[in-house]
């Protein structure tokens, strides 16, 4: 069983800083945020997060941006807006603007 395609992407000043891509691995910030006790794989935007955390300072994360999308596996691009977990854990590290492709494959705003 393959999980979908999915990649975040953090920018900071304009320049990519951290990515994610979601897996079967568990992961202890995943479960923190998961919105089902057995959702706990890893998740593209939990990734990305987890290594942009190394590399910024926490108010450096009020000047970033997250794309996150989706590829099928005839490499089109579909929805991939982020689950209530990876919503609020996204809030919670403070990014300025989360984009997502949508059903059409074109960015939509999150906030």
């Amino acid at each position: 069983m393959a999980l979908p395609s999915i990649f975040a992407t953090i920018y900071y000043k304009g320049m990519p800083v951290a990515t994610g891509q979601n897996s079967y691995k568990t992961d202890p910030l995943q479960k923190k945020w998961a919105n089902h006790p057995d959702k706990i794989y890893l998740h593209a935007e939990i990734e990305a997060l987890k290594r942009a955390s190394k590399i910024l300072e926490p108010d450096d994360f009020r000047h970033t941006v997250m794309q996150i999308y989706r590829l099928t596996k005839s490499g089109d691009t579909t929805m991939a807006r982020p689950c209530s977990g990876c919503e609020a854990a996204i809030r919670h590290f403070g990014l300025d603007w989360v984009l997502y492709t949508n059903w059409e494959g074109q960015w939509e705003r999150l906030f």
